[in-house]
């Protein structure tokens, strides 16, 4: 009964506070996904909130899903398969660019390769569901830049699930098993929209995930905005990366690395990437 309660107040709690400073960040102009990141990031200081649960989380994967199924619904076969190469150019300097600029920083540095390597894998991390979100807001999502944007988007994802199985070939200890599975699963639900929406049902399926997509979707950018722990931006903070609510217990702390303090650095460069591509 108790833990029914928790449940239920938390995605209360995550569905107000979205609806209210989404409403308020459309209105100051800005894309309401904006303001619901916010809401995420000011409920994770909540004890009550930040404990979290993993029934919350499985609500906001379900709405990231379903918002990159209805952005499938909008991209045509023909206007997909015309914007590839395109879509193929944008997605490969979206990596190789930022990949480049973060091993660069960190050899400017001095710091060791594995370490480049993972803050240069952490910069090239993209998140499919807000550009759709955005679009969608915009009234863009059957727009040709759309269907670039969004297949660059989606190539992006299937480039960094093999990035991602390469790292954990590389240190298995620092990288979560999960995140490429749940990119296939973000592919899978864009690509499932996209020949769904090529059928003459794509009407009734787009008026039957609507309602569903309009109150899961912003829990998703709830959830991911609580997982944003501030007080790591203090100087000189070793503070553990706090949970989010998808996660329904914190990580047991690992002994320390013989390598010393880049190893650290190294590992948690590697967690912070595969939080921030879980869901692309």
């Amino acid at each position: 009964m108790a833990e029914s309660f928790v449940i239920l107040a938390q995605l209360a709690a995550a569905v107000a506070a979205a609806r209210l400073l989404g409403r308020l960040s459309a209105r100051l102009g800005q894309p309401p996904v904006l303001g619901e990141l916010l809401a995420g990031v000011s409920l994770g200081l909540w004890p009550f909130f930040g404990r979290g649960h993993e029934a919350l989380g499985l609500l906001a994967e379900a709405g990231v899903l379903l918002l990159l199924f209805e952005a499938g619904l909008h991209c045509e076969p023909g206007k997909l398969r015309r914007a590839g190469p395109t879509a193929a150019a944008v997605a490969l300097t979206g990596m190789a660019v930022p990949f480049a600029l973060g091993w660069g920083l960190m050899a400017a540095f001095g710091r060791a390769p594995l370490e480049r390597l993972f803050v240069g894998a952490a910069m090239t991390a993209t998140s499919v569901g807000i550009t759709a979100r955005v679009l969608a807001d915009l009234g863009r999502a059957a727009s040709p830049e759309a269907v670039v944007i969004l297949g660059a988007a989606v190539l992006d994802d299937v480039l960094g699930v093999g990035l991602l199985t390469w790292l954990q070939t590389l240190s298995p200890a620092a990288m979560g098993g999960g995140a490429a599975a749940k990119s296939v699963l973000i592919v899978g639900a864009f690509a499932a929209g996209v020949v769904l929406g090529a059928s003459r049902r794509r009407a009734a399926i787009e008026r039957l995930s609507r309602p569903a997509t309009a109150w899961l979707a912003p829990v998703f950018f709830v959830v991911t905005g609580a997982g944003v722990d501030l007080s790591v931006l203090a100087p000189g903070s070793s503070a553990s990366p706090r949970p989010c609510p998808s996660s329904p217990s914190p990580a047991r702390p690992r002994a320390a690395s013989p390598s010393g303090p880049r190893a650290t650095t190294a590992g948690r460069s590697a967690s912070a990437w595969c939080r921030a591509a879980r869901w692309g």
